[in-house]
């Protein structure tokens, strides 16, 4: 018995000496961390989480810094109404895609440390605690916004302050769409009705009860157009016209207990690639069957009923950390209407699009691209050009064949109908069609169906890759012989959206780049790969585009230690492979000087280790989409040789670089990296639309330069206007 006593005794004071264990531990997480600690040290030898900032709370902070310009008292009103709705858009899409994916890992019981130091449940508690805060500032902005918008005649109405000519409107737009709406009774245990993603449905209760739902059409506008007086604008909301109207529907029932709500679904999902019959089945498939994809937010009105919503997540799957409310507009997505209103003192100022010099001087497309490399800067350039280049390639009798890549084009593209007709007269016509382009499958597989129809050589990409790479090439017959014609791009081949997307196009007719880009189409149409040993001005990935990446940043790194200038410059929409980012910090270690312009994710935590001055990362968020991927690499400095430049189709990240079949092409001569030059430091110096990305991935306005305040879209158009 004394020896059970004494055992019990000494396992109480272990027990104690382990909670006096766990108190030490805990003071020490209490202490604040040294804030210089992390300074001391070369980035090779800092711990991995202090190397990396994860990638969906770097895209995160990109989506907060949208909401800053609609939050700006500088941006003209339209605009700022047109950033609500941008931003809701890009959320959308991390909810579509993103948060799916870590929500699969959590499933598939993956929860284990990332090199970022985070585990999945951790980042998507942080990430759905963030978009809350955008969110709650994003309703705040649009409360901000609702006078101001007033004063300038443009009102959202509720059905209190219609006219008796407005009520008659939005009455009529009820009855126009009756016929298509779902009204759909619910069983207390049944499950709910099909509710597509992102679509909009009043929750009705009767008593306290939820009895039914009310599903809007897919295709519904959120906004109603309303008379009013000339050179106001006024709409009400959909669902208040359909309120007002509930007893139609439903006898009994008041809109007063009808709420909006609106689901979120996983769109990812897997194709089959066996061959393209079989790819073409499963976008089908899928697009028919979206009960499979997966519920995964539930957005409502901020007045809706606490009771319906719940009860609509819970029969959903979801939990009360999937539900967020934003005051009078679920999805502020649904403001592109307001902001849209022909008022254009409201707006930014035009800027119309301009000709290139060369171009414009010439009677000819083939003619001005045959004298010299020419480069255009979209929107400031038109666009023109590129849909010219296709459609005279339709038309003249000298062309023998025309390839291309499509990843992303307008639903009435003028480059499509180009290609078909040039098949149609019997010409050789090949293009690769993306199937596999997110959110496009559909609508490239019935473009594909429209350029086979016309006789042309048509695939759905390459088996385990998407086709990325933005290139147009023309061979045309001249004097007995074949000269090639090329366009190569940093964005799609859409000419819609080339009007608000920053990117930059080359035309050529170098010998040199159009023969390497001949042998990328010639492997994309089924043919061998491209030898790596004739790459010298174009270099595709999966093959080439890694390594020829880090052979132009180690050069940097010998000039460095060699007491030459070493100098990088890299403007893109992301950056999150790891390879990269960990050759940037090793090339920051060694004296190379650095600067990132990225408009999205940066995992590459900026002012690392003792290279904090030597690394830097801005992100520049204005009037127009920065979409361009462009490299600059000193070489040595002018005393050793030309800059070389660089654009690219590819982000830096691993599905860019391994997964996706992207292009990097090589610049010639010194006007071409001159022009690229100018553009690259003019966004170094904007000190009114650039932030600084912190280490912490936050991001801070950036110090004037000097007295005059730069804003580097505006300067842009004006010197190219000059020019």
């Amino acid at each position: 018995m004394g020896e059970k006593k004494d055992e019990k005794r000494r396992e109480k004071e272990r027990e104690k000496e382990r909670e006096r264990e766990r108190e030490r531990e805990k003071e020490k997480d209490r202490k604040p961390p040294d804030p210089f600690a992390s300074a001391r040290v070369s980035v090779k030898n800092l711990a991995a989480a202090e190397r990396y900032l994860n990638r969906e709370l770097s895209w995160v902070e990109f989506n907060a810094r949208v909401l800053e310009e609609a939050q700006d008292d500088s941006v003209p009103l339209l605009e700022r109404v047109k950033f609500l709705a941008i931003l809701s858009k890009n959320l959308d899409e991390f909810f579509e895609v993103r948060v799916p994916r870590l929500k699969g890992a959590l499933d598939a019981g993956e929860d284990d440390v990332e090199a970022d130091g985070y585990r999945p449940h951790e980042v998507l508690a942080r990430a759905q605690s963030r978009i809350r805060e955008v969110e709650d500032g994003a309703a705040t902005a649009w409360n901000a916004l609702v006078p101001l918008l007033a004063r300038a005649g443009v009102r959202v109405l509720s059905p209190p302050e219609w006219t008796q000519e407005q009520r008659a409107a939005a009455n009529a737009a009820f009855e126009s769409m009756r016929a298509t709406l779902a009204v759909k009774p619910l069983d207390a245990r049944g499950p709910l009705p099909l509710l597509k993603n992102g679509q909009i449905f009043l929750g009705v209760a009767t008593g306290a009860r939820l009895s039914h739902l009310v599903l809007f059409p897919a295709s519904a506008s959120r906004l109603v157009k309303l008379p009013a007086l000339p050179g106001a604008f006024s709409f009400a909301r959909l669902e208040d016209a359909v309120r007002e109207n509930l007893p139609k529907l439903l006898p009994g029932c008041s809109g007063e207990d009808a709420w909006l709500l609106r689901l979120t679904r996983d769109t990812n999902f897997l194709l089959n690639e066996e061959g393209e019959a079989e790819l073409v089945q499963s976008i089908a498939d899928h697009n028919h069957n979206e009960e499979l994809e997966r519920p995964i937010r539930l957005q409502h009105e901020a007045r809706a009923s606490c009771t319906v919503v719940n009860e609509i997540a819970r029969r959903s799957g979801l939990g009360l950390e999937d539900v967020y409310a934003w005051g009078p507009f679920p999805n502020a997505a649904d403001l592109f209407p307001v902001s849209g209103v022909d008022l254009p003192a409201l707006k930014d100022p035009p800027q119309p699009a301009l000709q290139h010099p060369t171009i414009a001087s010439s009677k000819d497309l083939f003619e001005a691209i045959g004298k010299e490399d020419l480069l255009l800067f979209h929107p400031y350039h038109s666009y023109d050009p590129v849909v010219r280049l296709a459609e005279q390639a339709a038309d003249d009798p000298a062309v023998r064949a025309i390839h291309m890549t499509l990843y992303r084009t307008s639903s009435t593209s003028p480059i499509v109908a180009a290609l078909a007709k040039a098949a149609k007269a019997g010409k050789k016509v090949s293009a690769l069609v993306e199937a596999k382009a997110r959110f496009d499958e559909e609508a490239n597989v019935q473009r594909a169906k429209q350029l086979e129809a016309a006789g042309a050589k048509v695939s759905l990409g390459v088996k385990g890759l998407k086709t990325h790479g933005k290139g147009l090439l023309v061979e045309r017959e001249e004097g007995g012989r074949v000269r090639r014609y090329a366009h190569l791009a940093t964005g799609n081949y859409n000419e819609k959206s080339a009007k608000i997307y920053g990117d930059l196009s080359l035309f050529t007719a170098d010998d040199e780049i159009t023969s390497e880009l001949a042998q990328v189409f010639a492997w994309l149409e089924g043919g061998p790969k491209p030898p790596a040993k004739t790459t010298r001005r174009l270099w595709n990935a999966p093959d080439f585009l890694r390594d020829k990446l880090g052979s132009l940043v180690a050069r940097e790194v010998e000039h460095a230690r060699a007491g030459r200038h070493g100098r990088i410059v890299v403007k893109l929409n992301a950056i999150a492979d790891r390879k990269m980012i960990e050759q940037l910090y090793a090339a920051a270690d060694q004296g190379v000087e650095i600067d990132l312009i990225i408009r999205g994710v940066c995992t590459l935590r900026p002012g690392s280790g003792k290279v904090a001055s030597r690394l830097r990362a801005r992100r520049l968020v204005d009037r127009y989409l920065e979409h361009a991927r462009v490299l600059w690499f000193g070489n040595g400095g002018p005393e050793q040789g030309q800059p070389e430049v660089f654009l690219s189709s590819a982000d830096w990240m691993g599905r860019n670089l391994d997964k996706r079949v992207e292009l990097l092409f090589k610049l010639k001569g010194e006007k071409l990296a001159k022009q690229v030059w100018d553009y690259l430091e003019l966004q170094l110096a904007d000190d009114t639309k650039a932030r600084k990305i912190e280490r912490d991935g936050s991001s801070t306005r950036v110090a004037p330069a000097g007295a005059g305040k730069v804003r580097s879209q505006t300067v842009q158009y004006e010197r190219l206007a000059k020019s």
